[in-house]
């Protein structure tokens, strides 16, 4: 998660397009087969499952904090996002956190750590937020909270992916556009 976060950063920081395009390079040189298609997948706003609604989040977060309701809707107004206004909350001690972070990859978050959290009753959400939170560095938390709600919006088109993705392999942007929509006659 880290090296994504570097990237998500650095994307998030710039609105040059060379500076943009070098950043996604510069991950996708680096990062695992599987996170590189996670991150294309998330940076394409192509990953579909949200693993809860903004509404729950903030519902659980005041639960978890004994932030009023009217309050997170008071801050939520004027940050304008969910995972954003819960990760300023969250950095200003609203939560009884102790991170103790482990490092795991973008996959792991995906396919372990995000998964199964609309079937959890309150109680067992609750817990398993707590476990997210302090798993995860605390510079991660914004990112984790855009991922938890399926928020992810960072300023990259499509194209500067695949055009990042073909600089780093050789293959054109065509081609990376059929294959990450499934449809490459390559293997």
């Amino acid at each position: 998660m880290k090296l994504f976060h570097e990237m998500f950063e650095r994307v998030d920081e710039t609105t040059g397009t060379n500076e943009k395009i070098a950043a996604l390079v510069s991950y996708f040189e680096k990062a695992s087969l599987h996170d590189k298609v996670w991150a294309a997948l998330l940076l394409r706003g192509r990953v579909r499952r949200t693993p809860l609604t903004s509404l729950r989040f903030r519902q659980a977060f005041a639960r978890l904090s004994g932030t009023p309701a009217w309050l997170l809707d008071e801050c939520y107004s004027h940050v304008g996002d969910t995972g954003e206004t819960l990760a300023l909350l969250m950095h200003a001690g609203m939560l009884p956190l102790k991170p103790m972070p482990k490092e795991r990859s973008l996959h792991e978050w995906m396919t372990e750590e995000l998964t199964g959290l609309r079937d959890l009753d309150d109680r067992e959400l609750d817990e398993r937020l707590i476990a997210i939170w302090n798993s995860a560095h605390p510079a991660h938390w914004f990112l984790i909270n855009k991922l938890l709600t399926g928020a992810f919006r960072v300023g990259v088109s499509e194209k500067l992916v695949l055009k990042a993705l073909s600089r780093v392999t050789g293959d054109s942007e065509s081609f990376w556009h059929q294959w990450l929509m499934g449809k490459s006659d390559r293997d």
